[in-house]
């Protein structure tokens, strides 16, 4: 049997959101500029012709001098682009605030053990619970993303750096004698990136694009959107110009932290120049042509400065699962043009959710089209036929690699089996996401 990668949830409702995205051609900015009236105080998104009439619009909502108007520029000057591109505009942010409360005093021989944003506290007992909760006071502010934490008798307070999104574990209290028990609550629910997200997602009218880049490079911000767009059907691009990307040994900077966590649907890039919108041009440059039909890794980037960088600078940024622009045989190209995570190639996040999508539209469409979809074997045959050939045609799109009898991984074989309710099939879809060639080794033999 062929070895599983990846697995792509796929449940048949009729439900719309990321599951039914009618286009993976559209790509959408998030920006903390402020819009002028013009934008329309009621939207939280709007849509332009990515077009010089639709840059001059997007001056005429943000302003010509603009990050968001270089940014949509950066992405109309490449030489192939979507159609429309998708503006999104922000609340201000909120600090989030949560409290730890301890129903009884913490005493001697016991220790207060949890996690703050990931980070795991261990706080033994001080003299006293004055003491104590002063120990835990410092243990929690030391924590990235935490801008302080304050002690009130039994309460702690912990409030979060703007941007960053405030993750606390279960607290509890370890040790002999009588336990405390500690209640966690939020105290200000705060407003963070992933909250604006999910607002612009649930804007029906005009959540019709698939690809996200924030504008911003705020280190919270970044990796709070890395979070949220893990969970959804959709692509993160993102750029930071923090030194620690190409240092060798850094484990704090944004690189290292997304790629750690394995979010695989983020694609970083490092720019010293972030007033250049690397990832926007990058993102549009790849929405621009047909899923499948093009690769990140060595493209060129109108417009885009590359940026001067060592070899073993190259290399960190690389080993970080990261992306950077720089000259090759004469050139600006983007090197190696991978995601998060794991390092593949970043267009197989769009290629797999298109495929998933596709496979998902069909099945639908026998479902309901059908007036009434047999549940025995001859109904699942005529369904695996249907979805046969959304993977036969998959190959054509060159989104699936070509299936080769003597290479089992890849195999684009559909089934559809009876599962524990013939009425409610299960279906299994294989088949392999087709990758580009990065590079080469040439070797010459001559005899003179």
């Amino acid at each position: 049997m062929p070895s599983v990668d990846e697995i792509i949830p796929v449940t048949i409702t009729e439900n719309s959101g990321p599951e039914n995205l009618a286009s993976f051609d559209y790509l959408a900015i998030i920006t903390d500029d402020a819009p002028n009236a013009s934008f329309g105080a009621s939207n939280r998104a709007k849509k332009y012709a990515l077009s010089l009439t639709g840059l001059a619009l997007v001056g005429t909502d943000f302003g010509p001098s603009s990050d968001t108007y270089n940014a949509v520029q950066d992405a109309l000057n490449q030489e192939q682009h979507p159609e429309y591109i998708f503006i999104i505009k922000r609340t201000a942010a909120v600090a989030q605030e949560q409290t730890l409360t301890f129903n009884i005093d913490v005493t001697t021989g016991q220790t207060i053990v949890g996690t703050v944003n990931g980070v795991a506290i261990s706080v033994p007992f001080d003299t006293d619970m004055a003491g104590t909760m002063t120990d835990l006071d410092t243990a929690v502010s030391a924590v990235p993303g935490v801008a302080s934490a304050s002690v009130s008798s039994r309460v702690l307070t912990i409030v979060a750096t703007a941007e960053y999104k405030l993750s606390i574990g279960t607290f509890t209290v370890t040790g002999s004698g009588t336990l405390p028990t500690v209640t966690k609550a939020v105290s200000v629910a705060g407003r963070i990136i992933s909250d604006d997200i999910a607002a612009a997602i649930a804007e029906e009218d005009t959540f019709e694009w698939f690809a996200l880049c924030p504008l911003t490079t705020n280190h919270g911000a970044l990796l709070a959107a890395a979070e949220y767009m893990q969970g959804a059907r959709l692509q993160l691009y993102v750029q930071s110009s923090e030194s620690g990307i190409k240092t060798s040994g850094s484990t704090t900077d944004i690189a290292y932290k997304i790629d750690n966590l394995e979010y695989s649907n983020t694609t970083g890039c490092y720019n010293a120049d972030t007033a250049e919108f690397m990832h926007v041009a990058l993102a549009s440059l790849l929405l621009g042509t047909d899923t499948g039909g093009v690769q990140s890794g060595n493209r060129t980037l109108t417009g885009i400065t590359p940026n001067s960088l060592t070899a073993d600078e190259a290399s960190q940024i690389e080993g970080r699962n990261w992306n950077h622009y720089r000259k090759y045989a004469g050139a600006g190209r983007l090197r190696k043009g991978v995601r998060c995570g794991d390092g593949k190639p970043s267009e197989s996040v769009r290629s797999k959710y298109y495929w998933a999508n596709e496979l998902q539209t069909v099945a639908w469409n026998y479902l309901s089209e059908n007036l009434k979809p047999p549940a025995n074997a001859a109904g699942r045959l005529s369904m695996q036929d249907e979805l046969q050939g959304v993977n036969n045609r998959m190959v054509e799109e060159t989104v699936l690699d070509n299936p080769d009898s003597t290479d089992p991984e890849s195999s684009t074989k559909v089934t559809v089996s009876a599962g524990s309710d013939p009425a409610e099939p299960i279906i299994v879809a294989r088949g392999r996401i087709l990758h580009g060639m990065i590079g080469a080794t040439i070797q010459i033999y001559t005899e003179v």
